[in-house]
């Protein structure tokens, strides 16, 4: 299988179904490690540099460029467009189900007091800002756009996005241009750091690629990686272990959790040890457990409600807590163990040294004694004993957010398996049937996780 833009080994099949929009790499032969199976040129990228403002587009949205440039290549006639094929397939035959496509009712039902609605309405809110800064203006410029179509324009944006989340690639990082520049001896200084701001943006904008995103990706059972050559221009995929004949290839898409797998490609895995997993505890769940601590008789924490609130806006104000700013626990560590130390440095100093602490100016704060190690899962027993019980309420707290228990999650998963097994021998999968296994799967990752921390919190 060989065109001017792409070379597949004769050691691998391709199987895709059009119609269905699966498709796989398989191998014929065994394959020996690392032998080259795979390899895209930069051809095959959807172009977009021919606009001078797509260029400055990407300086304030990462994403508007290629929005636009597939909108353009979307609305050509199909002899004259080569991505005519690609895009068809995804316009009208892909079966792309991402939570970003769902509707309100569906998000609420399905995903609950997740953070996956509030995660969905912060990106449609971002779209809506690139169609009307930034798309809308140069679609007006180039004659076309019609003022009746801007509710349609926005929702094939959205689709667009998710199309762009699921499939897109971006470039390795660049060596900084600017350093290149010799600034001393420039006539047009300020021109060359804007050029060089711009190739910079330019080289984190998706661009999308055809072929490779037909492989199927997995966490723990990927046999392959995607690599780019030195200038960023060719894309090869390598073996990274002995492939069977027969075994099909699959990519990898990083280091990503189940949540964020669900969000950006619609599926999640059947799988409780993703090394990767992490679980955002939202600040207010923290609030909530130093509250509970000072309405306590005795109060479990020796602050009153006045300090305590004196101290929660300090850290708000440094940005360490608030919407924005949740604890995040990983697999084998707190992710956010930085900010989690000069949290708990704040809560329990006392009057004097908090006094210090918000008199300070920037410069002046002094940087509390941290070790990574202690935030490991396995130390966390060895933690302060307020520290351990506030951490461990925390827990608790998010615990009890998920609609089930771990054991009563797995027997959900069961029951779902069974269900979607009867649906699929009489030839009808409810999509919603679908996705609650996914959020399942998410849900189970995630208690399995929240289960562990907890258990060394008590230790």
């Amino acid at each position: 299988m060989n065109d001017s833009s792409f070379f597949c080994s004769g050691h691998v099949e391709v199987k895709f179904d059009f119609f269905t929009g699966y498709r796989a790499f398989f191998l014929i032969y065994d394959l020996s490690f690392v032998l080259l199976m795979l390899l895209l040129t930069s051809l095959c990228r959807l172009y977009f540099l021919q606009f001078i403002e797509m260029e400055k587009m990407a300086l304030e949205s990462r994403w508007a460029p290629t929005i636009v440039a597939i909108l353009l290549e979307a609305t050509k006639a199909p002899r004259e467009s080569l991505w005519y094929p690609y895009l068809r397939m995804f316009f009208h035959q892909s079966n792309l189900d991402v939570p970003l496509f769902w509707d309100r009712a569906t998000q609420q039902r399905l995903l609950g007091t997740s953070t996956v609605p509030q995660r969905i309405t912060g990106d449609r809110q971002r779209m809506e800002t690139d169609v009307d800064k930034h798309i809308v203006p140069l679609l007006r410029k180039l004659h076309r756009f019609q003022e009746n179509e801007l509710e349609s324009l926005r929702e094939t944006v959205v689709k667009i996005s998710g199309f762009i989340m699921a499939y897109s690639f971006t470039r390795p990082d660049s060596e900084d241009s600017a350093s290149t520049v010799d600034k001393e001896n420039s006539d047009s200084e300020d021109e060359d750091r804007e050029a060089s701001q711009v190739g910079n943006a330019l080289m984190e904008v998706p661009i999308m690629v055809p072929i490779a995103d037909f492989l199927n990706a997995s966490v723990r059972r990927n046999n392959a990686r995607l690599h780019w050559d030195d200038d960023g221009e060719v894309l090869k995929m390598l073996a990274v272990k002995n492939i069977k004949a027969g075994e099909e290839i699959f990519n990898t898409y990083g280091e990503i959790s189940s949540s964020e797998l669900l969000y950006l490609y619609g599926y999640a895995e059947d799988d409780e040890e993703n090394p990767f997993e992490e679980v955002f505890i939202p600040s207010s769940l923290l609030r909530d457990t130093l509250t509970d601590l000072l309405q306590q008789n005795p109060p479990r924490l020796p602050l009153s409600p006045a300090q305590l609130d004196k101290r929660w806006s300090y850290l708000e104000k440094k940005e360490l807590v608030g919407e924005k700013y949740p604890i995040v626990i990983g697999k084998k560590e707190i992710l956010t163990d930085m900010e989690v130390s000069r949290i708990m440095e704040v809560l329990t100093a006392d009057a004097q040294a908090f006094a210090d602490m918000d008199a300070a100016g920037e410069d002046e704060e002094e940087e509390a004694d941290f070790s990574r190690e202690q935030y490991r899962l396995e130390n966390l027993s060895k933690l302060d004993p307020v520290a351990k019980d506030i951490f461990a309420r925390v827990i608790q707290k998010k615990l009890n957010e998920y609609p089930r228990t771990l054991p009563e999650e797995r027997k959900n998963i069961e029951h779902i398996q069974e269900l979607l097994s009867r649906q699929k021998s009489a030839g009808n999968v409810d999509a919603d049937t679908q996705r609650s296994l996914f959020i399942a799967f998410v849900h189970r990752a995630e208690l399995v996780l929240l289960n562990e921390y907890l258990r060394c919190l008590n230790s």
